[in-house]
């Protein structure tokens, strides 16, 4: 079979052989469930709060900014939401003063994979 080998390697995301009819058959009676042969994505709630946080800044175009279809939290509560997870309570008001000092300016100018601009310039 070609469909999941083009080059007589197994990529292991898809296994056909889990997904015929038989396979479904007897996982459905099982009482250990071992799946269909797909390897699922597995995120953290702190990883998708982080993306949340990085498309609302994105769309908003500031931190603290709304935009319509948001989840009713800016870029900035979600990211304390992710810091009031990881710190202790005694660390968190040190997390929030790190939070409140983040600007686009500096997040732009120390990112230079993501926004290649003229490295020298104080502007970028």
């Amino acid at each position: 079979m070609l469909g999941n080998t083009p080059f007589a390697i197994y990529v292991g995301k898809w296994d056909p052989r889990m997904m015929s009819d038989t396979w479904k058959s007897q996982n459905l009676v099982a009482t250990a469930k071992q799946g269909y042969g797909i390897n699922p994505v597995k995120l953290r709630y702190s990883q998708v709060l982080l993306y949340y946080a990085e498309v609302m800044n994105e769309l908003a175009g500031s931190p603290d900014a709304r935009y319509d279809g948001d989840a009713g939290i800016t870029a900035r509560e979600a990211l304390a939401q992710v810091h009031n997870r990881a710190f202790d309570s005694a660390d968190l008001t040190e997390a929030q003063a790190y939070i409140n000092n983040i600007s686009s300016y500096r997040r732009i100018k120390n990112d230079k994979l993501r926004y290649p601009l003229d490295w020298n310039s104080e502007t970028a």
